[in-house]
């Protein structure tokens, strides 16, 4: 998912806020199914609010979330992982 929007970059959050909410990626993450992945292209300006974006994504459950940092700009890539381990 790459969700850019013009209001949101003011703010210093893209995709906007309420695509990384706890409620949307849990809701993300319930339609993935198993071995599959979903990858959201973001641009957080504020290190207190990247902070709490990932500590908000980080309480959805169910899924295995990774990050991946861009060197040359501020994107970062947020990946949603569903997997069934068999123990």
């Amino acid at each position: 998912m790459d969700v850019f929007y013009e209001t949101a970059s003011e703010e210093g959050v893209s995709p906007p806020a309420h695509f990384l909410d706890q409620s949307f990626i849990t809701s993300l993450s319930d339609i993935l199914s198993d071995g599959g992945v979903c990858a959201i292209n973001t641009i957080i300006k504020s290190e207190a609010k990247k902070t709490l974006i990932f500590q908000t994504i980080n309480k959805v459950k169910s899924t295995t979330k990774f990050q991946s940092k861009c060197t040359e700009d501020l994107n970062e890539v947020i990946y949603l992982a569903k997997t069934t381990c068999d123990n």
